[in-house]
């Protein structure tokens, strides 16, 4: 439809007055924000036709970055004030349509011009159907002329309603499924066999996880679903996929029964249900199986390399395999980056007795290599003896199986880490290894490394593919906020703050408040920290920035000593080394900020752009010692924007 001026719509008992930026229902104005009033008038513009979400931001917000959600946002706004009618059709994973007959009124030239569009999808072809009749406005004396006009517009309706609802149920019967969630298995033995439940799901997501089309949640966000206490469409909608596999699992001596059920999230249609009966050992076989008929069922085409993945065996002793799954339970169940010593520790003895049980379980070894890793990194910083034993099983793993992402996971722990001086460029290979092993695997932590360089493309890439295995992770959320600190996103930090963690002020970005001078917010989430960790070093050196720009320097400068001497060099020093340099950046000492600005790029935070634009550094970003150490930094950056782009 060409864009006129003086143009009016109608739609139902709605009239839509484009210049002068007017909604009306039955003649009483309704109050629209401008965006959104935006977007109205382009759905309507394209009414029948498909636009989808991209199409539609690069319209609305065509001067402007912004997120999905907003559009996500002015879409729900919409709705509420069109009421319950179904005027906006979302077509998921792609856009929307305006599903309504729309007349369009030319005040000018008097004319009404009544036109039809509806877009049919019947398997993979797009049939369009459209009928545009532009017919004269009659005048008060022809009313004859008026009744054959009357039965055209009947005719065109009936029409019209015929190939809206036909496709409408059509579309629904051959609904893509992109996106599943499989929960852990219900134990019918009073919870003795939970880790199984939980085993043969980790499994199954590990299979289906790598097919190409099919973004499947990790165990680490279906775990907490092993309880029961939540049915299994609510689930779907919580993780929101478009389909789940639950199942139950019962064991009897050595018999095992599982019964599995894959369940279409849209309407709870059964896609597929099947129950096994077998003794224990064959429960390798009714993971393949599982995996088989979800890829089948699901109609995804897979490669030879994914079939081969499908039928992918790491063990055939069924008590090692007991072990490693009640490892991986009690692995899901910290967070990665932030488990409890005593959880990672437990989760690495599981892993050592499937080895014990079957010694070239290369799997285990893998795992095993990564819970040794994390201990060494995160909690004996200061005992070589953790890295020396993770080191030895990744060696163990590699020897029997050289394609797993795991043991990549766990060296790019080891290189971004004081026992390898912060290797960061290393750290970033390591993870592109595991990702091509495993398309789902690092996406996070990579994100996390490419904000620290400050590569921006490549940082809100991985994050944007992180969100989309796992929207619901709070690790996701967390370096979703960060990520957007090290790029100097600060508003956009500040607003996935409030969107994922509302009323949590130590959820905030502290950094973010500092940079646009919101400083009793920076103080609020200051206070929450150091309530819970009064004496954690990172949040002692975010209160010395604090005082520093309120003004308060000599406090600052007096405590920055104390800090200094009780800093380990633990993978958030370079945290601590930025703030102390900003501190002296804000009292004029150039040399004492570059030392310490020096020690944060080091040790893990060689982020140029990020340096550039803080503005606590304005009084000294002149000094000649500073111009030199930018120059040598950005020398650096231009040779990982050069490989890591």
């Amino acid at each position: 439809m060409n864009e006129q001026s003086g143009q009016i719509y109608e739609f139902g008992d709605f009239r839509l007055n484009k210049p002068e930026r007017l909604l009306t229902r039955a003649g009483k104005p309704l109050a629209l924000p401008p965006k959104a009033f935006d977007l109205l008038v382009l759905l309507i513009e394209h009414h029948g036709s498909l636009l989808t979400k991209d199409e539609l931001m690069n319209a609305v917000w065509a001067d402007s970055f912004v997120e999905e959600a907003n559009l996500n946002v002015n879409i729900s706004t919409l709705r509420k004030v069109l009421g319950e009618n179904s005027f906006i059709e979302t077509v998921p994973k792609k856009g929307y349509r305006f599903a309504a007959a729309v007349r369009e009124i030319n005040a000018e030239s008097d004319i009404i011009i009544a036109n039809y569009t509806k877009t049919r999808i019947v398997a993979e072809e797009e049939i369009t159907v459209e009928d545009s009749l532009p017919l004269a406005l009659p005048q008060r004396n022809q009313t004859e002329k008026l009744v054959p006009v009357v039965f055209a517009l009947a005719i065109l309706f009936l029409v019209g309603a015929v190939f809206y609802l036909y496709p409408r149920q059509t579309e629904l019967k051959t609904v893509e499924i992109k996106s599943l969630a499989v929960l852990p298995f219900k134990s019918l033995d009073k919870e003795a066999d939970d880790h199984l439940g939980i085993g043969i799901a980790d499994t199954v997501i590990g299979k289906v996880s790598q097919i190409d089309g099919l973004i499947v949640r990790p165990t680490s966000a279906v775990q907490k679903y092993g309880a029961g206490e939540t049915s299994s469409l609510e689930a779907a909608k919580q993780l929101g996929v478009d389909a789940v596999l639950d199942g139950s699992i019962q064991r009897a001596g050595d018999r095992l029964r599982v019964s599995a059920n894959l369940l279409r999230a849209s309407d709870g249609a059964s896609l597929w249900a099947e129950s096994f009966d077998m003794r224990f050992s064959d429960i390798f076989t009714i993971e393949d199986e599982v995996s088989k008929q979800v890829a089948a069922r699901l109609r995804l085409k897979l490669n030879s390399v994914e079939t081969a993945r499908l039928a992918r065996r790491y063990t055939a002793n069924a008590e090692a395999y007991e072990h490693y799954a009640r490892g991986v339970q009690i692995f899901h169940g910290g967070i990665v980056g932030r488990y409890t010593s005593d959880k990672i520790r437990a989760a690495a003895e599981e892993f050592k007795r499937a080895i014990e049980v079957d010694p070239n379980y290369a799997l285990a070894h893998a795992q095993l290599a990564y819970c040794y890793a994390v201990i060494a990194v995160y909690y004996e910083t200061g005992d070589p003896n953790w890295l020396g034993l993770a080191r030895q099983e990744i060696r163990a793993s590699d020897a029997l199986d050289a394609e797993l992402a795991e043991t990549h996971l766990a060296r790019y722990e080891i290189y971004f880490s004081v026992y390898e001086n912060f290797q960061i460029d290393e750290a970033v290979r390591e993870l592109r290894l595991a990702q091509q092993l495993d398309p789902n695997a690092g996406h996070i932590q990579a994100a996390h490394l490419y904000g620290h360089l400050g590569l921006e493309e490549p940082a809100l890439r991985e994050l944007k593919r992180a969100m989309e295995i796992d929207p619901t992770s709070e690790v996701n959320q967390a370096r979703y906020i960060n990520v957007h600190e090290y790029l100097c996103k600060h508003d956009e930090a500040i607003a996935a703050s409030i969107r994922f963690f509302p009323n949590q002020p130590e959820r905030g970005a502290f950094y973010s408040y500092l940079w646009l001078n919101r400083l009793d917010e920076a103080q609020k989430w200051l206070d929450s920290r150091l309530t819970k960790a009064p004496d954690d070093e990172n949040l002692q050196s975010g209160r010395i920035l604090l005082l520093a720009v309120r003004g308060k320097l000599p406090e600052a400068d007096a405590e920055i000593p104390k800090i200094a001497a009780t800093a380990k060099p633990s993978r958030d020093f370079h945290h601590i080394a930025h703030d102390i340099a900003a501190v002296y950046a804000l009292e004029g000492k150039a040399q004492e900020s570059v030392k310490w600005l020096k020690k944060a790029a080091d040790t893990g935070l060689p982020n140029y752009p990020m340096f550039a634009r803080d503005p606590n550094f304005e009084r000294v970003r002149h000094d000649e010692i500073f111009v030199q150490f930018m120059a040598q930094l950005k020398t650096r950056w231009d040779d990982y924007n050069r490989e890591f782009q």
